[in-house]
């Protein structure tokens, strides 16, 4: 078929196969939808798929239930206009709908849990600021002078830190020298907690990601890893795949009986290579 070396090897002059595809679900992921525009020849033959910016592009559908696109572009001089592109001119991916129109952008649907993930960083910025522990606790006599404290402090540092770290030291009796007792606070404690629990969240509400493949599962093994990979290829990455497929068969194809689009992810499911 004319369309194989369109999606499998050159979509247009200057993406490869890997950059277009990624590019689309990086719309997706990004705004909810990703458009492409389809550039034809003169006997109407697709030749080109050309990424469409979805942030300048607004869905409206006419009086019989035809969706078009209106594009906001730039003149050289910083004004816009708008142009118009019909539902045959664009191939339109969409991600989570409420109307099967347009989809929505992840990232505004579930706003409030990114928000509540940036107040945990400024929560840890600010303990990391304001309850700061240290290490050991060394006690000098009262009556040292500045000199002898100042000789005192860097000669503790170049003696017992870096890769001196942990060599025993001998000190004047009148010189005391403590580890501190001091462990995480339960704020900390609990800032730790919720911000596993926040990419925990949206790793598997929004992305459907493993929390293995993000280093958050405790205490995985291999056949946990193994069947969660499976999981993931049968539940996030096929109903990803068939949404492309789907939509490039009805808007590529043309809903051409004879034909049809299907992405491989077998080698995917090859979980255990023994």
């Amino acid at each position: 078929h004319p369309y194989y070396n369109l999606i499998t090897k050159s979509p247009n002059s200057f993406q490869t196969p890997y950059t277009f595809w990624h590019w689309v679900m990086v719309q997706l992921d990004t705004f909810g939808n990703a458009y492409v525009q389809k550039i034809r020849n003169n006997a109407g033959i697709v030749i080109e798929l050309i990424p469409m910016n979805a942030s300048t592009i607004e869905v409206y559908v006419d009086s019989e239930g035809i969706p078009y696109y209106k594009v906001t572009m730039a003149n050289a001089d910083g004004s816009s206009y708008y142009r118009q592109y019909s539902n045959d001119q664009v191939i339109h991916f969409k991600g989570y709908s409420r109307n099967g129109i347009y989809g929505l952008s992840p990232v505004d649907t579930f706003k409030s849990l990114y928000d509540g993930y940036g107040e945990l960083e400024t929560a840890g910025t600010a303990i990391s600021k304001n309850a700061a522990k240290p290490s050991g606790i060394v006690y000098y006599p009262q009556n040292m002078g500045e000199d002898a404290l100042e000789k005192l402090k860097s000669g503790w540092r170049q003696g017992f830190s870096g890769e001196s770290s942990g060599k025993s030291a001998f000190m004047p009796n009148t010189i005391k020298v403590e580890g501190s007792p001091i462990g995480l606070s339960a704020d900390q404690i609990q800032y730790i907690e919720q911000k596993k629990f926040s990419a925990q969240r949206i790793a598997s509400d929004i992305f459907r990601v493993p929390l293995h493949m993000l280093g958050l599962s405790t205490s995985p093994t291999f056949a946990s890893v193994e069947q969660s990979s499976i999981e993931w290829v049968s539940y996030t990455i096929t109903p990803i795949v068939t949404n492309l497929e789907q939509q490039l068969q009805k808007q590529l194809l043309d809903n051409d009986d004879e034909y049809y689009i299907n992405f491989n992810v077998n080698g995917l499911l090859r979980g255990d290579i023994k």
